[in-house]
This record gives C-alpha cells, structure tokens and sequence, in this order.
C-alpha cells in the first residue's frame, strides 16, 4: 500500500495526489458510492476504496508515524467502512468527513 505523493502542502509534508479539490471524483460521486456499499455493492465499494485510500493512508502515516502500522490500519478502517456504511446518512455529512472521522475514531481508541 503506498500513497501517490505529489504534492507539498505549506508545511513541507507530502500530500497525496487526492489531496486537490475535487479529485475524489466529487462529493456527489463518494456520497453516492458510499450509499451503494452500505447496501453491499461491492464495486462501489472498491471504487470508493480507490478514490479515497491515498487520502486515508495519508492521514495514518502521519498520526502513527509508522508505514507498516498504516499499511495494518487502512485495513482495519475500511473494513469499517464495509460494516459501517449503511449508517452513513448523506444529509448529516460530506462521505470524506464520515471516513475521515471514522479513521480518526478508529485510530485513537
């Protein structure tokens, strides 16, 4: 597992490459994507996978400063995500903030 870095943001860290705006493909389409796999499509769900892993992965390798303890936690999150999807509500929050929070929970308990 390895993020695409190309980008550097202020700071000096190394953003991945779906760190731009809209690069996730839109909010629309991970919202819908999201929807999809909380009803088990497993295709929306790798696409999801797809589109947002490089941002996930991101955010692990900075809070456990460790790639192998991200590479074992993007496991673990989107195996989450799997289980958790169906109470994804779409009104409430952008996908991105309910993974990204998702994460964060996941990774400080």
């Amino acid at each position: 597992m390895s993020a695409d870095v190309a980008v550097s943001s202020s700071g000096g860290d190394a953003e991945p490459e779906g760190c731009r705006k809209d690069a996730f493909g839109g909010g629309r389409l991970l919202t819908e994507l999201l929807v999809a796999a909380g009803r088990h499509d497993e295709t929306a769900f790798a696409r999801f996978y797809e589109l947002t892993s490089p941002w996930i992965y991101y955010l692990l390798r900075r809070r456990l400063r460790s790639t192998a303890r991200a590479e074992d936690a993007v496991v673990l999150v989107y195996t989450a995500i799997w289980q958790r999807a169906a109470t994804f509500t779409p009104l409430n929050q952008s996908a991105l903030t309910w993974v990204t929070t998702l994460t964060y929970d996941l990774v400080e308990s």
